[in-house]
């Protein structure tokens, strides 16, 4: 039921925006889909296409893909990191839970922007009962934001992906726009 209303207040945003004159990229998108995997965008976990993963409402409007891929790997990640950082206007991102997809987007942000939020104090915090992690001030942002369910997937996704061609190239495109952004 959860999922249902919140599959259903994506598609109300969806269908404001020729009203509020503002372009929202819905997860199911025909023109520019935007799902990705919560946890590993490197190893895709789901079909979208074969489940009603994000609403029946969603996938009867925008029908599905007809392809046997898993959904939301690395080419969805640049695909919003693209669409994130190329627009020159206010942006507001966002998945269901504003969490997981939310923080990776988020997370690699502030690895692009570098500087204090890569060297700055580290900070030590429990992860379960037993588990103790050193985070730097990007992870630890990340953590503030997602205390109750913490995904250590999604820091080492982040971390996997801040040695990849794919940030190198997300970094000579748009760091120079990010510097500064940082203080």
């Amino acid at each position: 039921k959860f999922n249902h209303i919140l599959s259903d207040f994506a598609m109300q945003e969806y269908d404001l925006q020729v009203d509020y004159d503002y372009s929202f990229y819905h997860s199911y998108g025909r023109d520019y889909r935007t799902y990705l995997d919560g946890d590993n965008p490197y190893e895709p976990s789901k079909n979208i296409d074969k489940k009603k993963y994000l609403g029946g409402r969603a996938q009867d409007y925008f029908g599905p893909e007809d392809d046997p891929e898993k959904d939301g790997g690395i080419k969805a990640f640049m695909r919003i990191m693209n669409l994130v950082l190329s627009s020159d206007e206010p942006i507001l991102f966002h998945c269901a839970g504003g969490k997981h997809r939310t923080g990776m987007v988020a997370l690699t942000i502030r690895y692009l922007q570098g500087g204090a939020w890569l060297a700055g104090e580290s900070q030590s915090v429990r992860i379960g009962y037993r588990k103790k992690m050193m985070l730097n001030p990007a992870q630890y942002e990340y953590y503030l934001h997602n205390t109750f369910q913490f995904r250590v997937k999604n820091l080492e996704f982040v971390e996997r992906f801040s040695k990849s061609p794919e940030f190198e190239e997300l970094l000579n495109l748009y760091g120079s726009t990010l510097k500064g952004a940082d203080e």
